[in-house]
C-alpha cells in the first residue's frame, strides 16, 4: 500500500491581547450630575483625553491592527469609603476612552463592553482608575 499525502490545516492560535493602564481619577466637573462652567469642563476633557493618549501610546500595536472588540474594565480606587454611582463613573471616563482610541490602541469604542467596579482603598495608594482592555477571542 502506498503513502497517502495528508494535508494538515494550520490553525492560528487564539492569542488575545490585554493592556493595563493606570489613569488619574477624573476631575469632579466631568461627572454627569455635576454642574460646572462649560469652559472648565472642556479643559478637563481635553486634559483627560491627552493624558490617556499619552499613557496608552507605548501600548499601541506596532505590527497588528488596533483592538476592535472586547471588554474594557475600569476599577476605581477612591480616596475614601463613600458610595458612588458607577454609571456616572463610566460616563466620567468617556474622554479617557477617546484618548486611548486616539493613541491607536483600540479601533473604536463601539465594539466593547464595559465593566465598572469600585475597589477598596489600598494603604498608601493614590486615588486612581485602573483600566484593563481585553481583546475578545477571534
Amino acid at each position: 500500500m502506498g503513502l497517502v499525502p495528508v494535508v494538515l490545516e494550520r490553525k492560528e492560535r487564539d492569542v488575545s491581547r490585554s493592556i493595563h493602564l493606570i489613569l488619574p481619577m477624573p476631575e469632579s466637573c466631568l461627572w454627569p450630575n455635576r454642574v460646572s462652567h462649560w469652559t472648565k469642563k472642556a479643559r478637563a476633557k481635553k486634559k483627560q483625553r491627552q493624558t490617556a493618549a499619552l499613557l496608552a501610546l507605548p501600548h499601541r500595536p506596532k505590527s497588528r491592527d488596533p483592538i476592535a472588540s472586547g471588554v474594557i474594565e475600569f476599577r476605581f480606587y477612591w480616596p475614601d469609603a463613600r458610595r458612588r454611582d458607577m454609571d456616572n463613573a463610566l460616563a466620567a471616563m468617556k474622554s479617557a476612552i477617546d484618548g486611548i482610541k486616539d493613541a491607536g490602541v483600540i479601533a473604536d469604542d463601539s465594539g466593547f463592553g464595559f465593566f465598572v467596579s469600585r475597589e477598596p482603598k489600598g494603604a498608601g495608594t493614590e486615588p486612581s482608575v485602573s483600566v484593563t482592555i481585553k481583546e475578545s477571542g477571534k
